[in-house]
C-alpha cells in the first residue's frame, strides 16, 4: 500500500565500561580566629583538607527499547505515529573486581522504577515548497506507583520549511513540561529538611539547512 508505511525496531541493551574518579577538597577562612588547644592558643587562617583520589571501575547496562511506528503519506503531506516500550528497572550496574557488588543499587533500581510505554504523534501539511509541522511526544513516567513522584515529560512541537531540489530550510520551537515535583536537597538526622515544589519548562528553537547534491 504505498500512502501506508509500517515499522518496527529493537535496540538491545546496551553496555557501558565506566571508569570514574573522584576526589573532594575543603577550604576555610578562619580571619585569625584564635582557637584554644592543649598546647595553648593557636590562631587559624587559610586551611584545606583533600581526600584521596578514588578510582572505581565498573559496568554500567541500559535496558533495551522496543518501538513501533505508522505513517499515512499524501501529496498533501504525512501523518505519522511511533510508540516505544523500555523497561528502566531493568538498568543493573556490575564490577569485574572482586569484593565490590552492586546488589543493593541494583535491588534499589528494581524497587523505584517501572515499565514504561512512551507515545509521540505529528503531522506535517505540504503546499508546493512550503511545510507545516505539528507534533506532540508523552515520555511517560518511570517511577513505580508506590514512590509517590511522576517524571513525566510532555513535548509540544511546530514548525515551518521551505524545500526546493537543490536545498531546504526548517525552523522548529519545541516546549516541554513537567508535572510538578519535589526535591529535597538534604535531610537531618530526624528526616526533615527543606523542601522545594519544581516544575521545569524548556522551550528550545531550532534551525536546519540543508543542500541536496
Amino acid at each position: 500500500i504505498p500512502s501506508l508505511q509500517l515499522g518496527i525496531s529493537y535496540t538491545t541493551p546496551t553496555f557501558y565500561g565506566l571508569t570514574e574518579t573522584y576526589e573532594a577538597t575543603m577550604t576555610t577562612d578562619w580571619d585569625n580566629y584564635d582557637y584554644v588547644t592543649a598546647d595553648g592558643i593557636e590562631t587559624l587562617n587559610d586551611l584545606e583538607a583533600s581526600t584521596d583520589i578514588v578510582t572505581s571501575d565498573y559496568n554500567f547496562t541500559a535496558p533495551m527499547k522496543l518501538r513501533g511506528g505508522i505513517a499515512f503519506i499524501t501529496k498533501y503531506g504525512f501523518i505519522t505515529g511511533d510508540v516505544e516500550y523500555t523497561n528502566p528497572s531493568r538498568a543493573k550496574y556490575k564490577s569485574d573486581i572482586s569484593g565490590i557488588s552492586f546488589n543493593e543499587n541494583n535491588d534499589e533500581i528494581k524497587a523505584i522504577y517501572q515499565p514504561t510505554i512512551n507515545y509521540r504523534i505529528g503531522a506535517e501539511f505540504r503546499h508546493n515548497i512550503f511545510r507545516v509541522r505539528a507534533g506532540y511526544g508523552l515520555q511517560s513516567n518511570t517511577f513505580n506507583d508506590n514512590i509517590g513522584a511522576d517524571n513525566t515529560i510532555t513535548s509540544i512541537s511546530g514548525g515551518l520549511g521551505v524545500r526546493t531540489q537543490s536545498f531546504y530550510v526548517d525552523f522548529a520551537l519545541v516546549h516541554s513540561s513537567s508535572k510538578e515535583y519535589q526535591y529535597q536537597p538534604y535531610t537531618f538526622f530526624d528526616g526533615s529538611g527543606p523542601v522545594a515544589d519544581l516544575k521545569d519548562k524548556t522551550l528550545n528553537g531550532v534551525i536546519t539547512v540543508g543542500f541536496t547534491f
